[in-house]
C-alpha cells in the first residue's frame, strides 16, 4: 500500500492468492494491518527527525479562525468548527453489496487516519483482488473529499494571530445575536 501526503491510499496491491491465504472474515483486519504499516513507513522520516509538527493533521488556530470568518450563519459556523476541531467520523462505502443490500465494504476515518475497514465475509469470499483494490481506493477518495480543506489564502496578512482570533470571536458573537433576533 502506498499513501499520499494526507495518509490515504493511492495504491493498493492485493495478492492474487488472498482467498488461499486468509479467511474472508479476516480481509478487513489484513487491510488495516497493511495500512498501519504504510502509515509507519510514511511517517517514519518525520518521527526519526522529531518533526512532530509534520504529523499534525489539525489546521493551525489561525487557519481555523480565518475559515470561521467566512461563515454566514450560526449553523454554518458550528458545522465548520465541528469539522475542523471536533470529533468527527467520516464514512465511505464500496460498490459491492452484502446479502442485505447494505455496503459490503465500509471504511471509517477520523480527521487524519483511516480508523477501520469492514468487509462482509460473504462478499469478500467472491470478490476478486482487483475489485477489493478498487473499492479501497474509491473509499479513500470518498474520505479525501469529505475531509475539511485547509486554506492557503489569508486575507489578513498584516494581522497577528491574536487579532484574527478576536475577529473570529466577534464574528461568532454577531452570528449568535442575529440568530436570537429571528
Amino acid at each position: 500500500m502506498r499513501l499520499d501526503d494526507a495518509r490515504l491510499p493511492i495504491e493498493v496491491r492485493i495478492d492474487a492468492r488472498i482467498h488461499d491465504l486468509l479467511l474472508p472474515s479476516d480481509f478487513g483486519d489484513a487491510i488495516m494491518g497493511s495500512y498501519r504499516e504504510a502509515v509507519w513507513e510514511h511517517d517514519r522520516p518525520a518521527i526519526e527527525a522529531a518533526d512532530f509538527d509534520a504529523l499534525q493533521s489539525r489546521p493551525s488556530a489561525r487557519e481555523i479562525a480565518v475559515r470561521l470568518l467566512t461563515t454566514l450563519t450560526l449553523d454554518e459556523y458550528r458545522d465548520v468548527r465541528r469539522s475542523l476541531i471536533g470529533a468527527v467520523e467520516y464514512r465511505a462505502f464500496g460498490r459491492g453489496l452484502d446479502r442485505d443490500d447494505g455496503p459490503a465494504l465500509t471504511m471509517t476515518a477520523d480527521r487524519s487516519l483511516i480508523t477501520g475497514v469492514t468487509i462482509a465475509a460473504e462478499w469478500a469470499a467472491a470478490a476478486n483482488p482487483s475489485t477489493l483494490e478498487y473499492d479501497i481506493l474509491d473509499c479513500a477518495d470518498q474520505i479525501r473529499r469529505q475531509w475539511p480543506k485547509g486554506t492557503t489564502y489569508d486575507p489578513y496578512p498584516g494581522m497577528s494571530d491574536a487579532e484574527i482570533q478576536e475577529l473570529s470571536l466577534d464574528h461568532f458573537a454577531n452570528l449568535l445575536s442575529r440568530s436570537r433576533i429571528r
